[in-house]
This record gives structure tokens, C-alpha cells and sequence, in this order.
């Protein structure tokens, strides 16, 4: 793994490390504190990295915000506002494991996609990161409660997943196809691309069928477990990292670890965050809150923190002066909490909207201005 990131000050630099030391720590001891033991070298090095960056900058990154353009050179959202490559890129499982993904289908298509962006990406020394926006085991097509067509299966459909549960061995299917992805992202060396998992996102809200109101909190670690033990010990993925990723319906420490399965089957700590921008000032107090709660339980458990996901919505046409405004107070708010995040990322733009402006959009000066603070960091590797 290659992060070629931008200086930080004038003593610290984010390059290729050696994967024998790592500031008195080896290779070793990188492992025996992840949640897989047998991590590649690759994976153990960007978990390094990461932690590293605690307290120092943030790494900003975009959901499918990197793409190919032509000539085969990486560009996306923030290149294009920048003229600098983000530092992390995002993307989805939903589409791999879509039970349509057949050969010649839409989404093998943008399975290939997929995974000629994240080689590409890494062959930049961008870092990637996976979300899973899973689908239903019942209808198989959607991963909304409200599109659900009862109540019954918002009810049992995560239960039905669970060790035991009448779609269990449908899950283990699902969860070889995300295996079978993985050993196919590799370098132009053959070597396997590390990249972080972040399954089950936004777990404590009501709106995804995974979610805390459709199942007790020990079903909820008992599912994280056997994921992480079934990809790892089973399915032999040793090129994944594991991120633990509630939404905002945390007040404690102790509400954020209701559902937390332990520090054995968790990798980096960090939430998504969309509510606390949509309203005024005040409220990113609330933001703040969270930020230092997870910050804090990061640094005792010795493991990174991250805004998984982040950004307030605002209209490609007619923007209103109100969503720039809500807009700057996101930023304000990472620009003040950094030395408590390694990494944010910006959801994707689409659908009319976006969360990063381009040139010509409103919002692209002040988030200029934001890219240009020295603790934020980027990736400045030169393109050839």
C-alpha cells in the first residue's frame, strides 16, 4: 500500500513505509492488535497509517467520488475542484452481491467498474474503503425498511440471517461473493489491496432492515461476529480491515457501545453523521459531542477514529444561501474536531444534489478554502 499524502507541517510526511518498522512498532505487533492476525503486509501498513494520523490531520475521501477518466488517469469530485487527488475512495458491495449480478448483466458491468477504480486508485496511493447497502433476504431488493412490503419481514429479516435462521446459509453465499471481490482487487504486483469493510452502517437507526429496532443488541454482536469470523477464518479474506459505523443515536459512551462487539472483531471506530449539519450552528455542538466520545474511546482502545460517513446535501440547481451556510458549519466542524479523526469521507454526489461542490457550483470556495488547511490532508502524488 502507497499513501503519498500531503506534508503535514514541516515534520510529518505520510509515504510508503517499510513494512519491517513502524516507529518502534513491527510488523508483528501491527497484527497482533488487528482483528485478523494473518493480515497481509499491505493491510498492517494501512492500519498503521491510519492510526498514525490520529491526532496529526485528516484524510478526506468521497463516496464514489474517484473514477477512470480517459487516458486511464484517476480523477473525481475533488480532483476536479482541487487539481488534488482525494485520499481515500469509496464504494459499495450492494452491487456485487446483488442477486442480478449475472454475466453480462448491469451490475457485473459495474462490478468490473468497481474494481478497475479501487486498482486504479491504489496504483495512486489512494485507500479504500466499502460500505454495504445489502438487500433484503426475502425480497432480495431492497435494503430500505419503508420499501419493505410488511411489517413481518422488517421484523425478521435480520434474525433470519442469524446463525440457525432460515436465510443463514443464503447470507454465507452473499458473504463468499464479497469474499471472491476481495481476492480480485490485487496490485500490478499480484499483491492483495487492503481496504477497510464497513458492514451494517447506521445500524442504531430505524431505516435500514439491519437496524437496532429489529434486533436485540447480543443478535447484533452475534451477527458481527460470525461475519468477521466467516470472511476471516473461513473464507481466508486477509486483506480487510473492520469498521464499526452507527449513526447519531448515541448520547454516552455507553449508548455507542451497546451493540459493539468488542475490540477483537473491531478495527477503527467512527460514525456517520448527516442530521447534525441540516439545522444551525448549535447544532454541530451536538457533532462535536460525538466526535470527542469516539475520539476518546479510540485513543483508550488504541484504534483509529474516522467520520465514516458526512456531508449536508445541497441542490445542483438553484442552491439555496441557507445549504452554503449549513455546508460551512460541516466543514468548521472537521476543520475544529481533526486531531480526533485519521479519515472523513464525503458521501457521493448525484441525483441533483451533492455533498462536494465542483468548479462553478456554489459552496467551491469556501470548500477550497477548507481543502487548503494544513492538517487536511490529501493525496498530492503527481500523475504521469
Amino acid at each position: 500500500m502507497n499513501l503519498r499524502l500531503k506534508k503535514l507541517f514541516s515534520f510529518i510526511t505520510v509515504l510508503f513505509i517499510s513494512i519491517s518498522i513502524f516507529a518502534g512498532e513491527n510488523i508483528k505487533d501491527i497484527k497482533k492488535r488487528a482483528v485478523d492476525k494473518q493480515l497481509t503486509d499491505e493491510t498492517a501498513t494501512l492500519l498503521h497509517n491510519i492510526f498514525q494520523l490520529q491526532g496529526k490531520g485528516t484524510m478526506l475521501g468521497q463516496h464514489d467520488g474517484v473514477w477512470i477518466e480517459e487516458g486511464k488517469k484517476i480523477t473525481g469530485h475533488i480532483h476536479n475542484l482541487s487539481g488534488r487527488l482525494p485520499a481515500i475512495a469509496s464504494y459499495d458491495f450492494m452491487f456485487i452481491t446483488n442477486v442480478n449480478n449475472t454475466e453480462g448483466s448491469w451490475y457485473r458491468i459495474r462490478e468490473h467498474e468497481i474494481r478497475e477504480r479501487i486498482i486504479a486508485a491504489n496504483r495512486e496511493g489512494i485507500f479504500i474503503t466499502m460500505c454495504w447497502h445489502y438487500n433484503d433476504p426475502y425480497t432480495q431488493k431492497t435494503f430500505y425498511t419503508k420499501e419493505l412490503p410488511n411489517e413481518e419481514l422488517k421484523m425478521k429479516s435480520f434474525k433470519s440471517i442469524l446463525p440457525g435462521g432460515e436465510n443463514h446459509e443464503r447470507y454465507k453465499k452473499d458473504l463468499q461473493k464479497v469474499a471472491e471481490f476481495s481476492n480480485t482487487l490485487r496490485d500490478d504486483n499480484g499483491k492483495l489491496i487492503p481496504f477497510i469493510f464497513r458492514p451494517f452502517h447506521e445500524f442504531d437507526g430505524e431505516w435500514f432492515w439491519w437496524g437496532a429496532p429489529y434486533n436485540e443488541p447480543e443478535e447484533f454482536k452475534t451477527l458481527w461476529k460470525f461475519t468477521v469470523s466467516y470472511l476471516r477464518d473461513t473464507l481466508k479474506v486477509h486483506n480487510m480491515l473492520y469498521a464499526f459505523s452507527p449513526d447519531i443515536k448515541f448520547e454516552s459512551r455507553e449508548d455507542y457501545l451497546l451493540r459493539y462487539p468488542g475490540d477483537e472483531y473491531v478495527d477503527i471506530l467512527g460514525f456517520d453523521d448527516y442530521e447534525d449539519f441540516k439545522y444551525d450552528k448549535n447544532r454541530t455542538n451536538e457533532a462535536r459531542k460525538r466526535i470527542r466520545i469516539v475520539g476518546t474511546l479510540a485513543k483508550e482502545k488504541n484504534k483509529p477514529c474516522a467520520l465514516a460517513e458526512v456531508g449536508y446535501f445541497i441542490k445542483k440547481e438553484n442552491p439555496d444561501k441557507i445549504d452554503i451556510q449549513r455546508m460551512k458549519y460541516l466543514l468548521e466542524t472537521i476543520s475544529d474536531m481533526h486531531k480526533y479523526l485519521s479519515y472523513a469521507v464525503f458521501w457521493g454526489n448525484g441525483g441533483g444534489v451533492y455533498c462536494v461542490p465542483i468548479q462553478g457550483d456554489s459552496g467551491e470556495k469556501e470548500f477550497n478554502a477548507f481543502l487548503k488547511q494544513p492538517f487536511i490532508l490529501l493525496n498530492d502524488n503527481k500523475q504521469k
